[in-house]
């Protein structure tokens, strides 16, 4: 009877052990639920191990975080156009004839930078990336034409920095139809920035018109509240944004402080007349919203009549040789603004950004740097870009499609540039696509711009 008792007592204990495990085992497998995604601060923040174990910013491609689908609006089959294990095929078009052929040199700059980055660095992710532009003589029809050629018969990965804002505007709708990126436009007019829902796939990089003109508006009435306005501006979308951001800046005393406007078309062989009627106006205070040729020939011109109005030249047209070019009796004074270092700047002659950029404009400088190319703004400007477009094709990733691209472009958080100004930082979210949006005032004295004031802008 005892023995039954204990292997009854046996029995019970292998029971009691069998339903612990039975248990263990539920609690192992729980019942499935939805994933959370991450927050964006969640993804943005990494652990200290991992931080300590992430090689330096500057050496490697940026951190492959997993972003959220709304930082990621960018969708579809992953288009690879242009794109091979080997090679990245870019285009763009310019003015390399006509009257704005000046500033063709910013395609050298920025295919200068990518011959370093081929040669030096082997490309991104391994492929070499080739800069295909053609001109389009700063002609709107011309403009469609070759990109058609670039898109249709190249078969481009990208339209790159292409010049000018009529031309631009005129592809812009093509583009976006076929989903092909337009990327770091180099217009600064603000429907870059601001039409980014109906055109998606277009995108600026300087800081827009309507921003700049608002700066020197509010500078006019801090200065010179009294002032009597008359504005110089070229007859396009171009100028007439420059004149939208100053209304707005001045708001109600707009009416009374602007005494006149006078327009010119591209083609012009001088703004003479129009210098005259704003002369004629009492105007003593004019801003610019012109292209570097009539800036030049302008500001002679206005030094020539006896007159000395407060001159606000726009960012564009602000560079020391086209000061030179007027003569600087005629140009001491000119207010303007700045984004990027100067290479005429001589607080910049050590910097090591502007000794970069001078070393590499010797060594892959298309036919060679003279010396004027050495401290030429549009050929640092190309640079800078090209710089840009390296950062944003290493943080699209290996897997290089057209979608990612854009995912990449509209994720920019660089403050590490060595070409900007200090303190201005190249940002993008998705719905803030003006990549540099802060600017310095300069003035022109003794020869040369002399940088003053806070930097202006979104992201102070």
């Amino acid at each position: 009877m005892k023995r039954k008792h204990v292997f009854l007592a046996i029995l019970l204990v292998l029971a009691l052990v069998l339903s612990m495990v039975a248990g263990c085992g539920e609690t192992a497998t729980p019942t499935p639920t939805k994933a959370v995604a991450p927050t964006a601060a969640a993804a943005a923040t990494p652990t200290k191990a991992a931080e300590a174990t992430k090689p330096p910013a500057a050496t490697t491609p940026a951190a492959a975080a997993t972003p959220s689908a709304s930082s990621q609006p960018f969708t579809g089959p992953g288009v690879k156009t242009g794109v091979t294990d080997k090679s990245i095929l870019i285009g763009g078009t310019y003015p390399l004839s006509g009257p704005l052929a000046g500033f063709a040199t910013i395609a050298k700059g920025v295919e200068t930078y990518l011959k370093y980055y081929n040669t030096e660095k082997g490309g991104v992710y391994g492929r070499q990336i080739t800069f295909k532009y053609l001109d389009d003589g700063y002609q709107p029809a011309n403009t469609i034409k070759q990109t058609r050629q670039l898109v249709e018969d190249e078969k481009v990965f990208i339209m790159f920095n292409g010049f000018g804002t009529a031309p631009q505007l005129a592809v812009r709708e093509y583009l976006n139809e076929n989903k092909v990126p337009q990327l770091f436009v180099n217009s600064g007019q603000s429907n870059w920035s601001t039409e980014y829902q109906k055109y998606p796939w277009s995108m600026g990089w300087q800081p827009n018109y309507q921003d700049e003109a608002a700066i020197y508006g509010k500078y006019i009435l801090e200065t010179k509240p009294n002032a009597k306005i008359g504005i110089l501006y070229q007859n396009d979308d171009y100028g007439k944004d420059y004149i939208i951001g100053l209304e707005k800046a001045l708001g109600d005393k707009a009416k009374t402080m602007i005494v006149a406007k006078q327009p010119f078309e591209v083609t012009a062989a001088d703004v003479n007349s129009q210098l005259a009627n704003l002369k004629a106006a009492g105007a003593d205070t004019l801003v610019w919203a012109a292209s570097s040729k009539f800036v030049a020939q302008g500001l002679k011109e206005i030094y020539n009549l006896g007159w000395k109005p407060l001159n606000i030249v726009n960012v564009p047209a602000a560079q020391k040789n086209i000061m030179e070019q007027a003569g600087l009796d005629a140009a001491e004074g000119v207010i303007s603004a700045a984004y990027i270092k100067d290479p005429t700047d001589k607080t910049f002659d050590s910097d090591s950004g502007m000794v970069f950029f001078r070393d590499m404009m010797k060594k892959y400088f298309p036919g060679g740097a003279k010396d004027d190319d050495l401290i030429s703004l549009a050929n640092f400007q190309g640079f800078t870009l090209g710089w840009n477009l390296v950062k944003v094709l290493e943080q699209a990733g290996k897997d290089l499609t057209r979608e990612a691209l854009m995912n990449a472009a509209v994720n920019m958080n660089y403050t590490d540039s060595p070409f900007t100004l200090p303190g201005i930082i190249i940002k993008t979210t998705p719905t803030q696509r003006a990549p540099i949006s802060q600017l310095q005032l300069m003035k022109f004295e003794k020869g040369d711009f002399k940088r003053f004031g806070p930097v202006y802008g979104a992201h102070n």
